[in-house]
């Protein structure tokens, strides 16, 4: 289904239509000449905070989303998706996970994400859990004032892939605990009009069991069991 926000009423959309004309207006003028992010400007394919989204906007924990600046529809509309592949159903502490974030909709032109990982409950609720690292110059993990880490787009990480969506590369080092954790993520679907309207926002969450070790294997040797007799 292609975009639009004609369904919307008229007063509405004059509302959004101005206080998102302005925002963007303010954002734009950020963009030093011949800077990052300036030739995309000029082609009409830049995303907003194409850079790097601001951190806190993953859904999780009270968190808002990318939807307070990109205004296209309500989350997860139009049949989009984002995921988190590669995700076990119980982690094991200390243990390496390559994930893929994928976003999937319609007339993407840019793209953007972020993603937390973060223990679900009990009194480290809220913290972050093992650690976030790219895998690709297309991600950087930063630490936001919380002290959650981040992972999200860059500028080189923001044009689609296809026109269908965009996928980047995380990795995640499972914390040495046995608590639950939560991963957060939302994704923005841009369509490079150099404006906050029309972009589309989808947000999950996926839950992950507490830590479980490996179980040992004992090889070689006899053990005596009490009670019987060689």
């Amino acid at each position: 289904m292609a975009r639009s926000t004609a369904t919307r009423s008229s007063a509405v959309a004059l509302g959004i239509g101005v206080a998102a004309a302005l925002f963007w207006h303010g954002e734009a003028r950020g963009v030093p000449e011949g800077g990052p992010g300036a030739a995309g400007a000029r082609e009409g394919r830049i995303l907003l905070h194409a850079e790097a989204p601001p951190l806190g906007h993953t859904g999780g924990f009270g968190e808002p989303t990318c939807v307070i600046c990109h205004i296209g529809d309500d989350e997860n509309a139009y049949g989009g998706s984002v995921s988190i592949l590669g995700l076990p159903e119980a982690y094991e502490p200390g243990a390496i996970y390559a994930l893929t974030v994928v976003l999937g909709a319609e007339e993407t032109t840019v793209a953007g994400f972020q993603l937390s990982a973060r223990f679900s409950e009990g009194e480290t609720a809220g913290g972050s859990a093992g650690e976030l690292a790219p895998v690709s110059p297309r991600v950087e993990v930063k630490a936001g004032e919380n002290g959650v880490a981040y992972a999200h787009q860059n500028v080189a990480g923001s044009p689609a892939q296809r026109p269908d969506g965009s996928v980047w590369l995380v990795e995640w080092t499972a914390p040495e605990s046995d608590d639950a954790v939560v991963f957060h993520v939302a994704a923005n679907s841009g369509n490079g009009d150099n404006s906050p309207l029309s972009d589309l926002v989808y947000r999950a969450e996926v839950r992950v069991q507490g830590g479980r070790r490996r179980s040992r294997t004992i090889t070689g040797g006899r053990r005596r069991c009490p009670g019987l007799s060689r």
